[in-house]
């Protein structure tokens, strides 16, 4: 299966991981989770990856809500971590997801679960700047600190325009003032700068 084939299948579930968590019953409190940036989540998961295979390395990040928990991403952190991994020796993708502290390696979730890929892209994570940062740049140009973040992942495509953009973390907030669609800032992961603004600011 070749790569463009299975990239929609891995970015799916890794924002399946970022929103998964354990769910609690009508009688119990959710447990508060560990928030993280993606670098910290990163370096807190990169042992497993390497465990995984040693050639192993990250191409897609991404993190959603929590509905369980209330939890938005408003300050760039989050409790729940996908990274989509890749294996060039072995040809082989999959998804290390990190839940507070836990971390599952396998798509979906499923332990073991990984795809044969033909190839990926690496990304620049030593230069990268990191979640956090993405979102106080995107406050300074578009959202107010009230602004509600449901999701931030890297992109390198911007489907509303259909085209390549420099590689990205694209920050997704919900509908407001009976707006169907979500708006978006995307933010240059290596120069800060504003790639895209919804916000019109």
């Amino acid at each position: 299966m070749g790569k463009t084939c299975i990239f929609p299948i891995l970015i799916a579930a890794i924002m399946l991981a970022g929103c998964c968590s354990e769910k609690a019953t009508p009688s119990s409190t959710p447990t508060v989770l560990r928030r993280w940036t993606a670098l910290e989540a990163y370096e807190h998961i990169k042992p497993v990856m390497v465990e995984w295979h040693e050639d192993a390395f990250v191409f897609a990040i991404s993190a959603t809500r929590d509905p369980q928990q209330g939890a938005y991403l408003n300050d760039g952190t989050s409790p729940h971590w996908g990274f989509s991994v890749f294996s060039p020796v072995n040809q082989k993708a999959t998804v290390v997801a990190l839940r507070g502290e836990e971390i599952v390696v396998g798509i979906d979730g499923r332990a073991g679960y990984e795809v044969p890929m033909s190839g990926a892209e690496r990304l620049p994570l030593e230069e990268m700047i990191d979640s956090d940062e993405a979102v106080q740049i995107a406050l300074r140009n578009g959202p107010d600190a009230t602004a509600t973040l449901d999701a931030i992942y890297t992109n390198n495509y911007d489907g509303a325009a259909g085209k390549a953009i420099p590689l990205s973390w694209e920050l997704a907030y919900p509908p407001a003032g009976g707006a169907t669609k979500a708006r978006r800032v995307f933010v240059n992961v290596l120069t800060g700068e504003i790639v895209r603004n919804d916000f019109g600011r």
